[in-house]
């Protein structure tokens, strides 16, 4: 096969190309490795810091969250983290100082909500060695130990006024329910004169005889007084309207039996006594 003189050309131009390429691979600048990124969470560190007026300090805990990203091994963004931990930690800890100086001893939960609304707007980003360095951290603030005794203090106190007061209401409440009881039972025996004997028995039942002929002997002397007060009226009758006489005479007769639990019967609707 014969070629043309153009044809050869775009021969040799393909072979340099592909040698070209080769020479590249061979001396060209080497392949970096793959971006990575390790996480890592540190355990709290704590400190004490002072409160407003230095007069007590609050107890501050952070825990610190890092990443850290870079075309290197996983030892190098670990050993990246480890140089800032010390750095990184005196810096929050002047942050945390600055901010809980502004509040009173008594007030760890301000102070702790304004800590981390700064400190975690304020990020860590930092290029070391084509490692993208970021940390994150998050606080917990407490009272000093003799804030928390005097507020433990404050507290027995105040439970002890809330339980007085649930206690007095269950009081109240038991008391009106026994009230209403007591009042029951009290309108069910004022109209009747055994009342008294039954309420007695139940309270202790051994004494049922004792208790019998009492009331009898009480019924025998409602019954003694009823002729008495007859026999009174019976005097005054000459000196007395009759009318009058035999209308108190009703009355006063009427309510000694209803008195004594005898029934009353109604009166004729034309007698003198049928109310009109």
């Amino acid at each position: 096969m014969t070629l043309a003189p153009g044809d050869l050309a775009l021969v040799r131009h393909g072979w340099f190309a592909r040698f070209g390429h080769w020479l590249k691979s061979l001396f060209g600048p080497p392949r970096l490795p793959d971006e990575i990124t390790v996480r890592r969470i540190d355990s709290p560190f704590s400190f004490e810091t002072p409160a407003l007026s230095d007069g007590f300090a609050f107890t501050v805990s952070i825990r610190l969250h890092w990443s850290a990203t870079g075309r290197s091994d996983v030892s190098l963004l670990h050993d990246t983290i480890d140089v800032h931990r010390e750095g990184i930690r005196w810096h929050l800890s002047d942050i945390v100082r600055r901010i809980a100086r502004q509040y009173g001893p008594h007030l760890p939960h301000e102070a702790e909500a304004e800590i981390n609304r700064q400190i975690k707007g304020a990020r860590l980003f930092h290029e070391y060695d084509a490692v993208q360095l970021e940390c994150v951290a998050y606080s917990r603030v407490g009272s000093a130990l003799p804030v928390v005794g005097l507020q433990q203090e404050i507290w027995r106190e105040r439970l002890a006024r809330v339980e007085s007061h649930e206690a007095a209401k269950v009081d109240i409440d038991r008391m009106r329910e026994l009230r209403r009881l007591w009042r029951d039972l009290l309108a069910e025996g004022i109209d009747d004169w055994i009342a008294p004997y039954a309420v007695r028995l139940a309270e202790d039942p051994r004494n049922v005889a004792q208790t019998v002929q009492e009331m009898f002997a009480h019924r025998r002397q409602e019954a003694e007084r009823l002729l008495t007060l007859v026999r009174e009226i019976m005097t005054t009758q000459q000196s007395t309207n009759v009318y009058e006489f035999v209308v108190s005479s009703e009355t006063v007769l009427r309510n000694t039996l209803t008195m004594m639990g005898i029934p009353v019967p109604d009166p004729d609707p034309e007698s003198l006594f049928s109310g009109r």
